[in-house]
């Protein structure tokens, strides 16, 4: 069966329990992350990977707490920009009308100097799921099983690795009211099919 198979592809655990988001925290990342040790000459290998999924639930709350948020982006999830994603409130609509996760798609800026992002207001108090996708050149965003957006690196925008200084934060210590679950890095690029499904079976 399909389901099996994607709780059995090569994956490796971010976080499982629900942690909140109301402090930093630091995990390994890019050694965790490298590739496979390579068997036929038995040496390690310490090349990092370009192709993979990176997966999570994320529910945000709106109290005072998040009034930090105004106009400034406070981190949810960060693997270095390739991805993160932030929360933003606009001042204009402090109650949440018009609230933000911001993603960032890689660490190396685009021809005018800025982070390659998008944006999407989606409800609060509610979780949501997010897939980010790396494939080749190219690095698709799904918002609860729906496609959002797919981005086309151009010429150094690439996103660039480093096995030893790669590591994930998560949270803010700004008290960003939120939590985060089921974070999971995939060795390869999950299909639009196995996004699908597991978000039907964790929904």
């Amino acid at each position: 069966m399909l389901d099996n198979k994607i709780f059995s592809r090569p994956s490796i655990e971010i976080i499982t329990e629900p942690i909140t988001l109301k402090e930093e925290i630091e995990l390994l990342g890019g050694e965790k992350f490298k590739m496979e040790n390579d068997k036929m000459i038995g040496k390690q290998n310490n090349i990092p990977r370009h192709n993979y999924s990176i997966s999570m639930w994320i529910n945000i709350n709106t109290n005072s707490h998040n009034l930090n948020a105004m106009d400034n982006e406070l981190n949810i999830f960060s693997y270095n920009f390739k991805p993160s994603i932030e929360f933003r409130i606009n001042s204009d609509n402090p109650n949440g009308e018009n609230t933000h996760f911001v993603f960032k798609l890689s660490n190396n800026l685009d021809e005018n100097e800025k982070y390659i992002e998008k944006t999407i207001s989606l409800p609060l108090q509610k979780w949501h799921n997010f897939v980010f996708t790396y494939d080749n050149n190219k690095v698709d965003i799904f918002v609860n099983a729906e496609l959002y957006h797919s981005y086309t690196f151009k010429v150094g925008e690439h996103p660039t690795y480093n096995v030893n200084s790669d590591n994930i934060f998560i949270g803010d210590n700004q008290q960003l009211s939120g939590v985060i679950c089921n974070a999971r890095y995939f060795t390869n690029p999950l299909t639009d099919k196995e996004i699908i499904t597991t978000y039907n079976l964790l929904n």
